[in-house]
């Protein structure tokens, strides 16, 4: 339909000047210069015509070369250029990350005492300067004295592990499961029903996405990739703490283990991405950093509280605090949360 509306000008000019031209031989007007300037026009109007299609082709291509280039992006939960040229932190930098990138946010120490440097990750689907909880936390722990590095977290792309099971399975035995009142239909349902016309046959065949991860293991190397180079980038101190909201919790389990820099962790409101069937087992094994953990007694971080009461994350600086989320939520940021960890540190070098 486009091409046809960008021939239709041409061809009309074109349709114009043969009429005129058929009007000119028939009252003996046409003549040798006549033909010259029709030859003319006709080739000018041919031009004219490729240079369009040409335009077309060039903007089409560069149309899907762009879908291409955003497929092989992770996506975010907000628009990283527009971020880091709007945001509360003192200093915004991208960090190269193999193939891929995203933009940290740095909020720099205030204050005569240097405490150290904190790794603040933020939950699923929302950015480095959130309100919720990232901005007023990072800004309460700058004026303890901390300085204060934030990744922005892509979304958790890779296929659906449970759905991918319960799909086959559905597809295997179709009826399981089935309500047997479904099964059984009163006469009155029959009769309803045999008055409609028939529904078209919906495929069971689940929709198949195109995901950036191909799997969960690929999003884990990024994030272990991630807490790796966030150190690096740390001012180097005696603290060197990582801080991670909801399904950040989960993720930064496996990287930490073998980040023998970090001097403690701390779990905000944990939680364990809910299309993954991998237990905690595996990432409360073999830890052995001190761990705050500030956890409610919501059915979402009730997976990490099972874990935390099999004792598998042996330190003698454990700890656990749910009276935070009883009080105020964990919707509602806490004033005291940068102070109860920054007490809790500070207890712990006074051992040393």
């Amino acid at each position: 339909m486009n091409v046809i509306c960008r021939i239709v000008p041409y061809l009309s000019i074109t349709s114009f000047w043969v009429i005129s031209m058929s009007f000119f031989r028939q009252a003996n007007l046409y003549s040798y210069y006549m033909n010259n300037v029709a030859v003319t026009l006709c080739l000018i109007l041919f031009g004219c015509y490729q240079i369009n299609a040409a335009e077309k082709t060039t903007i089409e291509a560069d149309n899907e070369k762009k879908i291409v280039e955003e497929r092989q992006k992770p996506e975010f939960g907000t628009h990283l250029p527009t971020l880091q040229l709007t945001n509360s932190a003192n200093k915004a930098y991208w960090l190269e990350l193999n193939n891929d990138k995203t933009l940290i946010l740095q909020h720099e120490a205030k204050g005569k005492l240097y405490r150290g440097s904190l790794l603040l990750f933020h939950a699923q689907g929302e950015n480095a300067d959130h309100p919720r909880i990232v901005r007023p936390l990072a800004k309460q722990f700058a004026n303890l004295g901390w300085q204060v590095l934030i990744p922005n977290m892509p979304i958790e792309d890779f296929p659906d592990a449970k759905a991918d099971m319960q799909a086959t399975k559905a597809k295997s035995n179709p009826t399981e499961g089935a309500d047997n009142n479904q099964v059984t239909k009163t006469e009155d349902s029959k009769e309803k029903s045999s008055n409609k016309k028939e529904k078209p046959t919906v495929s069971s065949e689940p929709t198949k996405k195109s995901h950036f991860y191909s799997s969960s293991d690929e999003y884990q190397q990024f994030v272990n990739h991630l807490v790796t180079q966030l150190i690096q980038n740390a001012t180097p101190s005696n603290n060197i703490v990582l801080v991670a909201n909801q399904n950040a919790g989960y993720w930064i389990l496996d990287g930490i283990k073998n980040a023998n820099e970090l001097t403690q962790i701390v779990l905000i409101d944990p939680q364990q991405p809910a299309n993954l069937s991998k237990d905690l087992k595996s990432g409360f094994q073999n830890q052995s950093l001190p761990v705050y953990t500030f956890i409610s007694i919501q059915d979402p971080s009730s997976s990490f509280m099972n874990m935390e009461n099999q004792k598998l994350w042996k330190n003698q600086f454990k700890r656990q605090n749910n009276t935070l989320f009883l009080r105020n939520g964990i919707q509602n940021e806490n004033i005291w949360m940068a102070k109860t960890i920054t007490g809790w540190i500070k207890s712990q070098e006074k051992t040393k």
